[in-house]
């Protein structure tokens, strides 16, 4: 499935949301994976936990969450630098059903908030591998129709450091 592009809000309609998904994922990973950007095409970054939260910014805490492990279906043996990084036991991703199978949870999650809230993160690294595991999946992103706030640029621009 093609990936739709990602539209960034600004920094004023980031001021102006009453409302974010932060999301926070963990994908397989090896030793070289920064350094080389998961440049092996037999070694992509797959979905191995998704974790999301509702929070709305006059509220005095997260109202809703949403996590999920994922079995990666290219390389279902973790790395032992992933496991020591994540702090993961092999058997709790073992255990966990495909993306095919907690996409439909995740969506229906997302579903119950409306449309227009955007998912926010410090970076845009999160929405742009899960976006491509679902295509690899045959599915689509879960989030694509919501906007995201790319948490460190918004920053930067406010600090007048462009990034």
């Amino acid at each position: 499935m093609p990936i739709a592009p990602l539209r960034m809000l600004s920094v004023d309609e980031f001021l102006q949301a009453r409302e974010v998904i932060l999301i926070d994922c963990e994908f397989t990973c090896w030793e070289d994976s920064q350094r080389t950007w998961w440049a092996d095409p037999r070694r992509p970054p797959e979905v191995i936990e998704i974790g999301l939260a509702r929070y709305a910014f006059d509220e005095a805490r997260g109202a809703d969450t949403f996590t999920g492990f994922v079995r990666p279906r290219l390389n279902p043996r973790l790395s032992a630098y992933c496991r020591d990084l994540l702090g993961l036991a092999q058997e709790t991703v073992d255990a966990a059903p495909l993306l095919t199978d907690v996409a439909p949870r995740l969506s229906a999650w997302l579903d119950r908030l409306p449309p227009g809230v955007p998912t926010c993160g410090w970076g845009t690294i999160d929405r742009e591998f899960v976006a491509a595991d679902a295509g690899r999946a045959g599915l689509p992103c879960p989030f694509a129709a919501r906007p995201h706030a790319d948490v460190r640029a918004l920053c930067e621009r406010v600090l007048g450091r462009d990034p």
